[in-house]
């Protein structure tokens, strides 16, 4: 999707003129603009709750997280694990919701036999918790290994018997960087086979950009996690999941310092998930053809994302 080069009155003057447009009028105004200005400039008009960790983070609910997890550390089963893992993120948006930061999910039930999940990765791992508890218990999850190597909550990972990508142990230097770069490719292949190996058993859930973006624009996706599964098996169920909470929880960084600076704003994160359905003139024996599928992925989170937000924007001034 183009982006033009604007300047931020111009998006100001979009959003300050949505009382007079409808839903599809303001989306087509915005379109083009980069999702990081919008939410920038939409985000300043918006009541903050207050403070994460103050209106969230309690001790009820850090005692009943830990006792879960402790509970899941100790299964050897994965798909009992899953499973407590699935319960505890339920209740975990239940209790979000009582607190006040809403959180919406829908399309789920139509979404139940899909062989991948595609996701896009926001704010505070929001959608990473919303995500888990859309797919069946069974799915799979493509995690980075510093998730399963963290103190108490790494334990919790790895029964989970997630796909795991390792991060190359060399040292970021410019002497380093070739090597790196190769070890990168090589892990990234190793993954994309191994999705492409899951998911002949088992749902697999993909977060193609790789990391969390704290900005709210879409990152690059990796083509090994498109291109070994779907030319493996073509007919490859696909579904999309589009998170939409960066307005609701603009969390920058990757600090815990980070994490108890951040605030809720008052409007709801929205989870959406859908089907997808690759166009049968694509040809996915082709590096062109994968990359038409990734770009069509993207266009569909794309498009999600900016409808969503020019809803809240009409709904803001209506």
């Amino acid at each position: 999707m183009i982006e033009k080069n604007i300047t931020h009155e111009e998006i100001s003057d979009v959003i300050f003129n949505s009382q007079y447009s409808e839903v599809e009028e303001i989306q087509q105004a915005l379109m083009g603009f980069k999702l990081s200005d919008i939410y920038e400039e939409f985000g300043d008009l918006l009541e903050c709750k207050g403070l994460v960790f103050p209106k969230i983070v309690n001790l009820q609910l850090i005692w009943k997280m830990l006792s879960s997890m402790y509970q899941i550390r100790k299964v050897s089963d994965a798909q009992e694990a899953r499973q407590m893992a699935q319960f505890l993120f339920d209740d975990f948006i239940q209790y979000l919701n009582k607190k006040g930061l809403k959180i919406e999910i829908t399309g789920k039930d139509e979404t139940q036999d899909a062989d991948l999940y595609y996701s896009n990765h926001q704010a505070f791992g929001l959608e990473a918790t919303g995500a888990y508890g859309i797919v069946p218990t069974e799915t799979q999850i493509l995690l980075k290994d510093e998730l399963t190597n963290m103190p108490i909550f790494g334990k919790v990972f790895q029964n989970l018997n997630p796909i795991v990508f390792e991060r190359p142990k060399v040292d970021n230097t410019k002497e380093n960087k070739k090597e790196i770069i190769k070890l990168f490719k090589a892990e990234r292949k190793r993954v994309g086979e191994e999705v492409a190996k899951m998911i002949d058993d088992h749902s697999v859930l993909v977060f193609p950009e790789g990391t969390r973006s704290d900005k709210g624009d879409l990152g690059n996706f990796f083509d090994d996690v498109f291109k070994h599964p779907l030319q493996k098996k073509p007919d490859t169920k696909i579904a999309v999941i589009t998170s939409y909470t960066h307005l609701t929880l603009p969390f920058k960084g990757t600090k815990l310092i980070d994490a108890i600076r951040a605030k809720i704003r008052k409007i709801p994160a929205r989870i959406e998930v859908s089907p997808f359905t690759i166009p049968g003139e694509i040809n996915l024996n082709s590096k062109q053809g994968i990359k038409q599928v990734q770009k069509e992925i993207r266009l569909k989170m794309e498009t999600n994302l900016r409808r969503m937000l020019a809803e809240d924007i009409y709904n803001h001034f209506n």
